[in-house]
């Protein structure tokens, strides 16, 4: 064997390597998207939700019900299911939250890196608001911060617009119905 055709079989097996891979991960990603649409129209289903206007982005969906003014949010953490149904007739305002973390090089601090992007709601009568995260650090890719970013942007945009999240309302007890048939799917705000 001469060395050019060592360093050609070489470049061809790593670049077989990488398309494998990619396309592994690819399966992946579409199967755990499907499995969490799955899960977003059976809880959609579940609530009585008819959903206008929905998006799914990694691990994450969120669903609007124009009919009965609700907010349907999901997110895949593994094997568990975690999600909230909003009413969003008590919802004041809702505003794109970014938290960070610093960024250490060696014993400096060299900047900070987004840890968090989340819409903040904030609710008329509950103390503590709610943050649905569309992006972590831990779990999504550093390359999908701006996609994420601009997803909550549209969100809020979206929301903002909404002409019941500037109205009162008056005799609602919770901003969030309790969800006894899903107790472990869904929470209330302030848990």
């Amino acid at each position: 064997m001469t060395p050019t055709f060592f360093i050609v079989l070489t470049i061809t097996v790593a670049i077989s390597a990488f398309l494998i891979f990619q396309i592994i991960y690819n399966l992946h990603r579409q199967k755990k998207t499907e499995k969490l649409r799955a899960a977003f129209k059976k809880a959609a289903a579940e609530f009585g939700l008819s959903i206008s206007k929905s998006e799914i982005s990694g691990n994450r969906a969120i669903g609007f019900d124009a009919i009965s003014n609700k907010l349907l949010y999901m997110q895949l953490t593994g094997h568990k299911q975690d999600g909230y149904l909003v009413d969003l007739e008590e919802v004041k305002s809702c505003k794109v939250k970014r938290t960070y973390t610093p960024f250490w090089n060696g014993w400096t601090i060299s900047g900070v890196l987004v840890q968090k992007i989340a819409l903040q709601l904030n609710y008329r009568k509950v103390a503590k608001p709610l943050r649905l995260t569309f992006y972590d650090n831990w779990m999504d890719p550093a390359s999908e911060t701006e996609e994420k970013a601009k997803l909550a942007a549209r969100w809020q945009t979206f929301l903002a617009t909404r002409p019941y999240i500037k109205r009162a309302t008056k005799n609602k007890t919770s901003p969030l119905r309790p969800l006894l048939h899903l107790p472990r799917l869904f929470h209330r705000a302030g848990e």
